[in-house]
């Protein structure tokens, strides 16, 4: 699949060369899809579902897609049809074209092995459609044998750049000089709105690391803002106005820091503005405030399945919402680290794909940090549905995991009686199970400390437990279909990092039903539903009420979270309108073997 950077090329090209001014550029669009067989016409019942990310280029007419598929009875690509349609929902409109695809297939690991179906490409569109596409009037439709589903497709424009710039990179900058002569050069694309600097780096050097260095005039050194790939395009987000300013002055460098010595190349930052930059985007800017932190501890006890290891690092996250950016610190006292890969969309009892890895090779100490764009899975990060997975060389299938659930900076200044809440089931554990799924509403009063949980249909013959971390918490009956208990301080942190369930369990002390605790403040985070619920599949039960859960009369089970039209509290992933140069969030341009 090929990551729409064409027109952003092309108009940095152009600018650099003064051959056409950026407003003469038309502006390229960008979208996401889900599908499913319930926005077929007439809907259908099939356990095919979609997902994947689109992009259409302005000057060629062409619509390129990357979709991931599941499901299907047959998942042999060779039966699969991609077509794409006129219409609104919920009509069924004339076929616009075939979209021709490659394909390739994918299992996510265990507990439950699912194979995954990769169809990508990229197709002119008829010009008589091209308005319809921009304007949200067709749909992709894709069919198997006896199935289909289909998704709208709904596109926004890209954000365009403000500023670019071309920094040669010789032996001759660095500081003092070196005697290499070996050279590089590295593009840069700023987009002011975004407060977003993409830099595409070709150099020569293998072993090596790369650095955006400031402030500092170019016969000076200075510390490192921010790690850069060593080759190709990386993501910085400036944090300040203070960065921006210095960055637009020219008080940044990029060093190419060799593993030969007196190798070192370097080139100052300087770039031209392209004639399109807002006058309130630079100068007053504000500093980005941190919204969402935690502190997590990664054991193996988290992995899918338990790894026995006395092995534990800590991770102390911070995101910036505004900057779409988040920043992390490593701390562990494992030797033969290799990789930090964050995973997702999964809860912490399931396995996902990879989202983005990170390097732990070059390692110092015990400790290791940087930060990165967050804007196509901002969604599934505040949902509490990322996961990061320590590899080391002993165990390169993962060591340690934790979960990251973030909490919200209001969230915890907020004193409002009953700020945190959860509507889930608490469901059977075993297929063949007798007992039936019992819905559970969970509170908590975080100024108090006190969780409450209601369940109107306990069973007396079973007795309950609260456990956090694989230990009990309590063990306790609902009186009246309610208990409450008042948590200490640890125990409160560990349910704000979702890391709490309640079991139920037999006198036999075999355990019957299950539910993890995902609490979200005036909303519901998207919860392990059970066949009870329509649709029966968990991520078919995202509450349609924009206030309160305890204060909805209503909820939506319309289809897949990732194609539902309802949307959270805390936004939808497919409404971010940050563009990425990285690719597909299933496929980041940072470089990842699996795991």
């Amino acid at each position: 699949m090929r990551v729409l950077t064409f027109a952003v090329a092309l108009l940095v090209f152009c600018a650099l060369s003064g051959l056409v001014h950026p407003s003469q550029v038309p502006p390229n669009y960008h979208g996401v899809i889900g599908l499913d067989g319930k926005k077929m016409v007439p809907p259908t019942t099939t356990s095919a579902v979609g997902q994947g990310r689109l992009q259409f280029a302005t000057l060629q007419n062409e619509l390129l897609f990357d979709l991931s598929v599941t499901g299907f009875a047959s998942s042999d690509p060779e039966v699969l049809e991609v077509t794409l349609h006129m219409g609104l929902p919920p009509t069924a409109g004339a076929l616009v074209t075939a979209l021709e695809f490659e394909s390739s297939t994918t299992t996510a690991p265990a507990p439950t092995p699912t194979l995954f179906v990769q169809l990508s490409g990229a197709q002119i569109i008829p010009t008589e459609h091209i308005e319809h596409v921009l304007a949200g009037q067709t749909y992709i439709q894709i069919c198997s044998v006896n199935e289909c589903i289909r998704g709208q497709v709904v596109l926004e424009e890209d954000p365009q750049p403000t500023h670019v710039g071309k920094v040669s990179l010789s032996g001759k900058s660095v500081v003092p000089p070196t005697t290499t002569t070996e050279t590089g050069v590295a593009t840069l694309t700023y987009f002011a709105s975004e407060l977003r600097l993409v830099v595409d780096i070709q150099q020569p050097f293998k072993n090596c690391w790369v650095g955006l260095h400031g402030v500092a005039d170019p016969t000076e050194n200075a510390g490192i803002i921010s790690t850069l790939k060593p080759q190709g395009t990386t993501t910085v987000l400036f944090r300040t106005s203070s960065d921006v300013e210095s960055f637009l002055a020219g008080k940044m460098y990029i060093e190419v820091h060799s593993s030969i010595a007196s190798s070192d190349i370097r080139g100052q930052c300087m770039v031209k503005s392209l004639g399109n930059t807002d006058s309130s985007d630079s100068g007053s800017l504000e500093p980005l405030q941190e919204t969402h932190s935690a502190t997590l501890f990664m054991t193996g006890n988290q992995m899918v399945p338990p790894q026995h290891t006395s092995a534990v690092a800590t991770l102390t996250l911070s995101y910036f919402q505004a900057g779409g950016y988040l920043s992390w610190v490593l701390e562990s006292d494992v030797s033969d680290l290799t990789s930090l890969m964050l995973h997702g969309p999964a809860f912490e009892d399931a396995n996902g794909p990879v989202i983005m890895s990170f390097s732990l090779l070059q390692m110092e100490g015990n400790s290791a940090y940087g930060d990165f764009a967050v804007d196509e899975f901002s969604g599934e990060l505040l949902r509490g549905q990322v996961y990061a997975v320590l590899h080391s060389q002993s165990a390169p299938n993962g060591l340690l995991r934790a979960q990251l659930v973030l909490l919200d900076h209001d969230f915890l200044n907020d004193e409002s009686p009953v700020d945190f809440g959860q509507q889930t089931v608490l469901k059977p554990v075993d297929s063949s199970s007798n007992y039936a799924a019992q819905p559970l509403t969970v509170q908590y009063q975080s100024e108090s400390g006190i969780l409450i949980l209601t369940n109107e249909k306990a069973d007396p013959s079973l007795y309950y437990a609260l456990e956090a971390s694989k230990a009990e918490v309590s063990a306790f009956t609902f009186q009246e279909g309610t208990f409450t208990i008042r948590l200490s301080q640890v125990e409160a942190g560990q349910l704000l990092a979702g890391m709490m369930q309640v079991h139920a369990h037999r006198s036999d002390l075999s355990l019957v039903l299950s539910a993890p605790l995902h609490i979200a403040r005036g909303g519901v985070r998207p919860s392990f539903s059970s066949s009870s619920s329509s649709g029966g599949s968990w991520w078919g039960s995202s509450s349609s009420s924009s206030g309160p859960w305890w204060g909805s009369s209503s909820s939506s089970s319309s289809g897949p979270w990732w194609g539902s039209s309802s949307s959270s509290s805390d936004g939808s992933w497919w409404g971010s309108s940050g563009s990425s140069s990285g690719g597909s969030w299933w496929g980041s341009s940072s470089s990842s073997s699996g795991g």
